[in-house]
């Protein structure tokens, strides 16, 4: 099963609706950077994993484009021999899959736990999501799961 590196964002946002967890019912353990760990701020749970990444000049090139998290997710992913990555950012996703990254966005997580039983429905996490965080583009942001596989 291949590495799942999470950005900040898709964890923030499903800990501000309780459902942190999700992540775990359906990847086990999850992977973050140390600089997803710090922009997170608050403990995270033992089945995440923060791991450093080790190529900083990859870190500084892809911060051109997008923020620090994302970089860092992007690069802990090149660095690892299968991992597919969480991200709800459009730029993200981009350049991921530049990248050929494998990734998936919060609505692809929904889907994926609803099939594996860990959650009743997708439209009930959907919908929470919305009304959490407003201001995100559900659509383009939390799409389907998508991306180039490695």
């Amino acid at each position: 099963m291949p590495d799942t590196i999470c950005n900040t964002s898709p964890l923030i946002a499903l800990d501000n609706i309780g459902l942190l967890g999700l992540l775990e019912g359906v990847y086990g353990r999850v992977l973050v950077a140390e600089e997803v760990r710090n922009e997170f701020g608050s403990g995270l749970p033992g089945w995440i994993d923060v791991v450093p990444v080790q190529n900083r000049n990859l870190i500084r090139a892809l911060q051109l484009s997008i923020d620090l998290g994302e970089s860092a997710t992007l690069a802990l992913a090149m660095e690892r021999q299968d991992a597919r990555v969480i991200l709800d950012d459009l730029k993200g996703r981009k350049a991921a899959q530049r990248l050929g990254v494998s990734f998936t966005g919060l609505l692809g997580v929904a889907i994926k736990g609803k099939q594996m039983g860990v959650i009743e429905s997708v439209d009930n996490v959907m919908t929470r999501l919305k009304q959490e965080a407003p201001t995100q583009s559900v659509g383009a942001s939390w799409g389907e799961p998508q991306g180039a596989q490695r």
